[in-house]
């Protein structure tokens, strides 16, 4: 969901009254919408390490640095506040009994073979990363799994 968020793209807001100034530098006058890709805050080196390599351990403890802390806070696949997602406790919840009945029930694993030579991917951060479309919500090829249900 960090490396692939549902929807990638920013969710702009309007400036209100006078504007807001930005790293005390940049003004923004109001009624300017701005936002930030959902799909950048994840890959920021300042709040993930390494952004484009899939590291689960980045999760599990902080560091000297607080780094864990700083992740936490910056994930926000289904968006934050008063304008996040309503359905994201739903999605949470069907995402999270989804992937442990895969688990449980089948063995998987990646395939990277011909018949997929249509997955496209995109250079990003220096990274070949699976191709993602911005809708309402994400389109996104990839990665592609094979099931085999376990006897």
């Amino acid at each position: 969901m960090r490396m692939s968020p549902p929807a990638a793209g920013a969710f702009y807001r309007a400036v209100l009254n006078d504007g807001i100034l930005l790293e005390n530098k940049y003004h923004i006058p109001a009624g300017v919408d701005i936002g930030v890709p959902i799909y950048a805050i994840h890959h920021n080196e300042e709040y993930y390490p390494e952004p484009f390599k899939y590291r689960p351990e980045r999760w599990l403890s902080n560091d000297d640095t607080g780094s864990t802390t700083l992740a936490k806070k910056a994930f926000c696949p289904f968006q934050i506040g008063p304008r996040g997602c309503v359905g994201k406790s739903l999605a949470y919840m069907e995402l999270t009994l989804t992937v442990a009945k895969i688990v449980f029930q089948y063995d998987y694993e990646m395939v990277e073979d011909d018949r997929l030579s249509k997955v496209e991917k995109v250079w990003s951060g220096g990274e070949k990363v699976y191709k993602t479309t911005d809708q309402f919500t994400s389109y996104k090829t990839g990665p592609m799994l094979r099931f085999k249900a376990r006897s």
